[in-house]
């Protein structure tokens, strides 16, 4: 059930992002900068109850998952300073 919920959550979001980016809104970095630790949350989340099932947990794609949330977590570390100090960003979605 969490799956489900935390999917639409993210679709939702992700349909938000792209909007404001392809708008060049100046709303975009702040939504981005929220954006992403929502969904790192949602899928860390997500991750740690599936391993609470035993026959998930002793999968290879479970032990995948792993990988790609530590991936998921430096791309975070990079893209939210990014978002903040960025010149670029600014030139391009300040008003």
């Amino acid at each position: 059930m969490f799956q489900i919920i935390s999917a639409s959550a993210i679709l939702v979001v992700t349909v938000i992002v792209m909007v404001l980016f392809f708008r060049k809104h100046r709303f975009f970095p702040t939504v981005i900068v929220i954006a992403l630790p929502l969904i790192f949350l949602f899928m860390l989340v997500g991750y740690y109850l599936d391993g609470l099932v035993p026959a998930i947990a002793a999968s290879q794609d479970y032990s995948k998952e792993k990988r790609d949330l530590v991936l998921r977590f430096v791309a975070l570390h990079v893209w939210i300073p990014y978002f903040v100090v960025s010149d670029r960003v600014k030139r391009t979605f300040g008003r």
